[in-house]
């Protein structure tokens, strides 16, 4: 009795480590099971995002985040804002053989030019261009927010001012003049410093602008602009492109003088970059 006692008791402790062991390897196998549902839906998380990344970037995106009869009220006009939305060549074509005007405007102003920016398709941005859409209108008369004493910019300038160059790119393949002035009376190249965009000032200095060009009223310069704004990574852009700092304003004064003024205050980067634009001066030969 007493074996068949010892007997039992040692196929219940088999049977109890048999159900553990069979446990820990069902939690096991559920933990993998998890990281590879969860990796799986990480990968397609991931690829789903680059898509519509590509799309948006690239002027295929498939969703309108603007209704063209809200902007629009000429059904041809929201016809074709829709087509520009859309980068769709081919309708715009028909619309404007139609008799759709192309350099019509909607509400507050918004051109269909600046509509193809707000819709993030230079496709549909370029094929206006190729109608004799015009980029030195205003872009709008008054966006929301924005007060009624403020010059609206021309849509060449909120090109110069945007991070995507290949709304700039269209501009200038069809021959924009890169010294036009900005809606200020200033040249284009101005608004690339002010905008700190190194990648549009070199394209438009590529295309030909005058990087010794003087502002309206205070004779500035771009390079002296980039000075007086601390913007030395521009400027030295700017002075290794061949820019004059010996250019003295109205008041006559200029970068070279701006830029050893012991009273003014910078960032720790900035008197980094400060000092390399400094010895680039030198080794230049104007300090």
């Amino acid at each position: 009795m007493e074996v068949a006692h010892r007997i039992e008791a040692s196929n219940e402790s088999t049977w109890g480590r048999m159900k553990s062991m069979t446990a820990t390897y069902q939690l096991r196998w559920s933990a993998v099971g998890n990281r590879w549902w969860i990796a799986l839906v990480g990968v397609v998380g991931a690829v789903i995002a680059v898509t519509l990344g590509m799309t948006y970037y690239t002027g295929t995106w498939p969703f309108n985040p603007y209704r063209a009869s809200d902007y629009f009220s000429d059904p041809l006009v929201a016809r074709l804002a829709d087509a520009v939305a859309q980068g769709d060549a081919t309708e715009i074509d028909v619309l404007v053989k139609q008799g759709a005007d192309v350099n019509a405007t909607g509400k507050l102003g918004y051109t269909l030019l600046t509509w193809a920016m707000f819709n993030s398709n230079p496709r549909g941005f370029e094929s206006l261009l190729d109608h004799g859409a015009d980029p030195f209108r205003p872009a709008w008369d008054r966006p929301e927010g924005h007060s009624l004493s403020e010059k609206p910019p021309f849509v060449a300038e909120l090109c110069v001012g945007t991070k995507r160059s290949d709304y700039l790119k269209a501009l200038l393949k069809r021959g924009m003049d890169p010294n036009h002035p900005r809606s200020d009376g200033t040249p284009m190249l101005f608004h690339a410093v002010w905008q700190r965009h190194i990648p549009h000032a070199a394209m438009l200095l590529d295309a030909g602008a005058d990087i010794n060009s003087v502002s309206q009223g205070d004779g500035y310069t771009p390079l002296m602009n980039a000075v007086a704004g601390s913007q030395f990574e521009m400027a030295m852009f700017l002075l290794k492109r061949g820019a004059d700092p010996t250019i003295r304003t109205k008041w006559q004064h200029n970068a070279v003088d701006v830029i050893q003024d012991p009273s003014r205050g910078y960032t720790a980067t900035e008197r980094r970059l400060r000092a390399e634009f400094i010895q680039e001066l030198k080794r230049q030969g104007y300090l």
